[in-house]
């Protein structure tokens, strides 16, 4: 049975990646057909978010796959994205952190250079806002706390979850990272917003502050 007749049938839910994958490029090649061909990207890449996150020369390589079907793929993902964020902004942040793992893994976590980003939340705890303030490097980013303030002020936020990602992989802080969120932490307490929880994110990995108990009892 083709994938399409198979969710008419039995519903999306019944259909392997795959056989998803397959409905999004309609056809194979001469050599393989389209779940082949979908099951040789899918292993290729490492799983459904490393082919949502692949770069264009990445893609590029499989024959007739270019351009096109990238943009498709990118489009899918920041859609996928954009619903996580409208999810967040309905639930409260802290009580969701299997949603902010996702989410952050999803806009941060495959990213080649290291970037410096805060979850924004209101006085009930809902997310107004995720901004990427600062980038670095492969293997550093440079933070200016006062920044950090800045926009804490502008979109008059009651609390913060901070978060950068490690491209290499290994998602264990740094003592630099510790230093910066004992300091960003008593900033922000001396203005009366709660610096939540400080996260760690790489391609497959995921560390929190909280959840290892490095925040101090500030909050």
């Amino acid at each position: 049975m083709r994938p399409r007749e198979k969710l008419l049938l039995s519903g999306v839910q019944s259909l392997s990646d795959p056989e998803l994958l397959a409905i999004f490029l309609r056809c194979g090649t001469k050599n393989r057909n389209v779940i082949e061909l979908s099951s040789d990207l899918l292993e290729e890449c490492g799983g459904i978010r490393a082919l949502l996150q692949c770069q264009l020369n990445d893609l590029s390589r499989f024959k007739g796959l270019g351009i096109a079907k990238w943009s498709q793929l990118q489009a899918i993902y920041e859609l996928v994205k954009r619903s996580i964020s409208e999810e967040l902004k309905q639930v409260v942040v802290i009580n969701s952190p299997a949603m902010v793992r996702e989410y952050l893994q999803a806009s941060i976590g495959h990213l080649q250079h290291e970037v410096f980003g805060v979850l924004f939340l209101d006085a009930l705890g809902r997310l107004i806002e995720f901004k990427v303030l600062f980038r670095g490097t492969i293997n550093q980013t440079t933070i200016y706390p006062k920044e950090v303030v800045k926009e804490a002020i502008q979109l008059n936020a009651s609390a913060l979850i901070i978060s950068h990602n490690h491209p290499v992989g290994e998602v264990h802080p740094s003592q630099a990272d510790i230093d910066l969120t004992n300091q960003l932490q008593q900033i922000m307490h001396l203005l009366d917003i709660s610096l939540l929880d400080h996260c760690i994110v790489s391609p497959n990995g995921y560390f929190s502050f909280l959840d290892a108990g490095l925040l101090n009892s500030l909050n």
